[in-house]
């Protein structure tokens, strides 16, 4: 009696443990929102021969210019990330931000700088095959992304206070 008793427990108790991992709840870490950084937000333009334009938000990254545009959702979920965000971010050691969809190689790397006297985005990449870094500005306004010069600032602050 007690030899099947014993085995009865045994049993029920192997069985309770397969029951309790196999159909224990998902839970998983990744799923939470993913924020840009709050240096990139806001209304970014480059001028090339035709003004681009990022457009940053505390959730979602989109650009857009001549090239196209895309969009990323850090609160988006598709069932591809499984359970990860749409939108991807990575602060490098140096300071500068990835940020692309997720599970893909393409992603933009900027980071917030001063340049010319004007509060920029710098982004940086890579043409393929690899022949070195380019280097394009984000700036504020559009008059700004066409005109960055300093002397340019300098000679609209002085038309401004001649008035």
């Amino acid at each position: 009696m007690k030899k099947h008793r014993l085995v009865f427990v045994s049993i029920a108790l192997f069985t309770t443990g397969i029951i309790l991992t196999t159909t224990g709840t998902d839970v998983s870490a990744h799923s939470r929102a993913v924020k840009v950084p709050a240096s990139l937000r806001g209304t970014w333009y480059h001028y090339d021969g035709s003004y681009n334009k990022i457009r940053a938000t505390k959730y979602h990254f989109k650009t857009s210019g001549s090239n196209g545009s895309s969009s990323f959702s850090g609160v988006k979920f598709p069932k591809y990330a499984f359970g990860h965000a749409d939108l991807f971010v990575h602060r490098t050691p140096k300071g500068y931000y990835n940020i692309g969809k997720y599970g893909i190689d393409d992603v933009g790397t900027f980071k917030k700088v001063t340049h010319k006297g004007h509060a920029a985005i710098k982004q940086v990449w890579h043409d393929l095959p690899d022949t070195g870094a380019h280097v394009d500005y984000w700036y504020k306004t559009r008059a700004i992304a066409k005109h960055p010069s300093v002397k340019y600032k300098n000679f609209k602050i002085q038309r401004i206070l001649l008035r």
